[in-house]
């Protein structure tokens, strides 16, 4: 694309404005021969100075211009610096007003000067006669601009048509609850309070001050679902002090979840709109096929149907635009005012949830491995139970069965690999027992000039993330030696938070984020070397890496983007176990033995 230098640009525009100014003087003989017969030979300089004029008046479009030409040719050469013109000075140094809006104020009172008295016998019919022609010049293939500018469609001259006050309201809603959470000796205590909610208001009743650019007003509202019998009232009010034609404007557009309506002249004056928010249909979260199961270690996500805890809903978009001709008699305009509202559920949850401690298991150990019974759940909304709250129960206890399933696993490998001879394993891991509560929905908060939603939230949570206790037993013979060695492994690691978020101010992801704990629960070593016939006993020697039982649990973001889930990973450090061996034949040797690798035993998430 061909770019010009501040050089070029300057020399087009100056031939540009040298063939406005000869096009101009050349039709000035034709709209108004009077003033062209007494210029004269000096019609090219007449022009050439109202133009220049306009451009230090900032008025630099062709069509403007010729405009502000016109203005001369009524009122004759600088008449905005002479006394009694005191309304023109006014219009041009307001600089709230742009250019074309400054042109067609001037018009407007001009038109209204000469209806009352006339000037040099000018109507006001033959002002805009030569208005038009002028305009008309400037569009024409001898004298159309080179470079690209904006050209007004409309007439040259419109009546005064105008929004003098643009009014959005969003009713108060007495029907608005929320719950509150306390933590006591008996427990968890929860109630369904009201809350207060004031009624909203944006209104704009004078022009945007100077050099600020039009910005559409944001508001936010509460709605609850559709069926329901409470409503949520949206109120827009426009009011004028004239317009061009009562049927045409004011003019409102609304752009609603349900489509686009369109109201003209007194029907637009006044509406009112009882909303409801309409659910969104999550997509379905990736499950195994049927029958198949995941590897030992291999994550187990159990994501529910719908969104997990803390989810923020996606909210419906309401666009309001109200439209007139965006002219003023005097002063800046009003001009085009929009509104864009968000509308989020008002719906508040509630999920609460209680789980037992797993118990002991053992390997080897021919039967099934006993499980702990089932969570209690409680799932709300508003007061009423949510059917689909019994998923949280399967996706708990699927934390156990993972477990078992990734100890089976390691059970196997260390029979496969030899090193640790009849290995048993005792474990008690307790994982995620406890209790933990979580309420959330959305808030309104307002802001400078708007309002803005966010996602209200409060948790309870006395969980034990673990509280393991792990025994691995065996032989080891090295180099013709045996010992009977034990490893022990034990610690707790409780996971306690109270949440409570309740400004936009702070940020809920960083705080949800925060509720988690880590735990490293490092192997004891007791070693019983045995009476071998050929005399080799074992001791411990320097250089044992034993490891630890590692862990981590509490809340991270759903792979699905749609709130938050419960996770709990526990992993085996690798383990290296040295030995020396006392032979009263070949003396001390000291072995490095490799008892198992780094290993996942569990990989959960559920919500």
């Amino acid at each position: 694309m061909l770019k010009l230098n501040p050089e070029q640009m300057d020399w087009l525009e100056g031939a540009e404005r040298a063939r406005l100014s000869q096009a101009l003087a050349e039709r000035l003989a034709t709209v108004w021969p009077q003033l062209s017969a007494k210029l004269g030979e000096r019609k090219a300089a007449f022009v050439e100075a109202a133009l220049a004029q306009a451009q230090r008046h900032g008025i630099d479009v062709p069509d403007l211009q010729a405009r502000y030409v016109n203005l001369w040719c009524v009122w004759g050469p600088a008449f905005e610096d002479k006394p009694g013109f005191e309304w023109a000075q006014a219009i041009l140094r307001d600089r709230r007003m742009g250019a074309r809006t400054r042109i067609e104020q001037m018009s407007l009172q001009t038109e209204e000067a000469l209806a009352r008295g006339g000037q040099f016998g000018v109507s006001p019919e033959d002002y805009d006669a030569a208005d038009e022609a002028l305009v008309g010049l400037t569009r024409s293939p001898d004298c159309a601009p080179w470079l690209d500018r904006h050209v007004d469609p409309v007439p040259t001259v419109r009546p005064a048509c105008d929004l003098s006050t643009f009014d959005v309201a969003i009713s108060d809603q007495p029907w608005r609850q929320e719950y509150r959470m306390a933590w006591s000796a008996s427990g968890l205590q929860v109630a369904l309070a009201p809350v207060s909610v004031p009624a909203q208001r944006h209104t704009v009743d004078r022009p945007r001050p100077p050099g600020e650019a039009p910005q559409p007003a944001s508001m936010v509202m509460l709605a609850s679902p559709a069926g329901s019998a409470h409503k949520a009232w949206l109120h827009v009010r426009l009011v004028t002090d004239s317009v061009c034609d009562e049927h045409v404007h004011p003019r409102l557009e609304a752009m609603m979840p349900t489509g686009g309506e369109i109201y003209t002249g007194p029907t637009a004056r006044q509406r009112k709109w009882a909303l409801h928010w309409a659910p969104k249909a999550l997509a379905a979260a990736a499950r195994p096929s049927a029958g198949s199961a995941p590897k030992p270690g291999q994550p187990v996500v159990r994501l529910l149907g719908e969104a997990g805890l803390c989810a923020l809903p996606v909210p419906d978009r309401i666009m309001l635009s109200a439209q007139t001709c965006e002219v003023r008699r005097y002063g800046a305009p009003v001009g085009k005012q929009e509104a864009h509202i968000a509308v989020y559920p008002a719906t508040q949850t509630l999920l609460e949830l209680k789980a037992g401690a797993q118990p002991s298991w053992h390997w080897p150990d021919t039967r099934a491995q006993e499980q702990a019974a089932p969570p209690v759940v409680r799932f709300e909304r508003d007061g009423q139970p949510v059917t689909p709250g019994s998923g949280w129960e399967p996706a708990w206890m699927a934390l156990a069965q993972a477990a078992v399933h990734g100890v089976q696993a390691w059970h196997e490998a260390l029979l496969k690999a030899e090193v640790l001879q009849g290995a048993r394993i005792d474990l008690t891991p307790q994982l995620m027992h406890g209790s933990w509560a979580w309420t959330w929905g959305m808030r309104e908060q307002m802001a400078e000039g708007a309002s803005i939603a966010f996602l209200r939230a409060q948790g309870i949570v006395r969980l034990m993330a673990c509280a393991a206790q792990l025994d691995v037993a065996g032989e080891l013979r090295p180099l013709g030696a045996l010992a009977r060695i034990r490893l022990h492994a034990q610690g707790q690691a409780p996971l306690h938070a109270d949440v409570l978020h309740e400004s936009a101010d702070e940020d809920l992801a960083a705080v949800l984020a925060g509720v988690k704990t880590t735990w490293r629960f490092p192997f004891s070593l007791e070693l019983d070397s045995l009476a071998q016939p050929g005399g080799a006993v074992l001791c411990e020697a320097p250089g044992s890496q034993l490891g630890a039982l590692v862990g981590e649990a509490g809340l991270r973001p759903r792979a699905d983007g749609q709130g938050w889930a419960w996770y709990c990973s526990l992993k085996l450090e690798a383990a290296l176990l040295a030995v020396r061996v006392m032979d009263p034949m070949r003396g001390h040797t000291v072995v490095e033995q490799p008892l198992w690798p780094e290993t996942t035993l569990l990989d959960w998430c559920a919500g």
